[in-house]
């Protein structure tokens, strides 16, 4: 399979072995590294780059949804950057190709990290459903946890600074009532992550129905946004 048709997927350019037959990969160069860098860097993201960041993850992942892939380990530190904040998914490591009805949660393998896991992928006794198509639903809920991780600086479950066991985060994830946002959140990125972070799969939105929610089609000068991210990126 060639991913040559998608941007916004990290691309291998060669692949090379060494003498003492270790294997090399060259791709394109992301300046700034990860999302998770840029956080840790420059603190929490602007709304108007959130909604830049996650118009590019949902086209990716909607190229890889229809080619039946599901990534199952979406979080900052996996979505790559440059300058300009052009996105690329990486870290394909833990991903499945979907096989139709026989493909399960319990088959999809626990790997990938618990924070961004999905309810269903926890507790598929209580979550789980039969549908192929939920099955992606789960790399949507890790988008969600993602974007608002990037909008207020820290894991949103808990409290800065807080090491939640996997037990604990499991409850929250699949039980426990989610902290509001901060007053200064649209009403727009409140919508958009509510849509991304039903329990249920079949409740969740799908790809395709978020890249027309109103936080992704707010209005955007072009120029002016390639400007504002440049300098925004770079800023450390």
């Amino acid at each position: 399979m060639t991913w040559k048709n998608s941007a916004l997927l990290a691309m291998v350019t060669m692949a090379l072995s060494t003498r003492a037959g270790e294997k090399a990969i060259l791709m394109e160069y992301m300046d700034p590294g990860t999302l998770d860098t840029l956080l840790k860097a420059n603190g929490p993201f602007p709304e108007t780059l959130l909604a830049h960041i996650a118009h590019q993850a949902l086209n990716g992942l909607s190229y890889l949804h229809a080619c039946k892939i599901v990534h199952l380990d979406i979080k900052p530190s996996n979505l790559l950057v440059n300058k300009d904040m052009k996105l690329n998914i990486g870290d394909f490591g833990v991903s499945r190709i979907v096989h139709g009805s026989t493909t399960s949660y319990d088959n999809l393998g626990s790997q990938g990290t618990y924070a961004y896991t999905s309810p269903e992928r926890l507790d598929s006794e209580t979550f789980g459903s039969s549908s192929e198509k939920d099955i992606y639903a789960g790399d949507v809920w890790s988008l969600g946890v993602t974007l608002w991780e990037l909008s207020v600086g820290h894991f949103p479950f808990f409290t800065p600074g807080k090491r939640p066991s996997w037990m604990e985060v499991a409850m929250v994830i699949c039980f426990g009532e989610f902290p509001s946002l901060p007053k200064q959140a649209s009403h727009e990125f409140g919508s958009f992550l509510k849509c991304c972070l039903e329990r249920a799969p079949s409740k969740r939105w799908t790809v395709s129905q978020l890249l027309s929610h109103p936080f992704i089609c707010m209005e955007r000068e072009p120029n002016r946004l390639l400007s504002f991210t440049h300098q925004w990126a770079c800023k450390n």
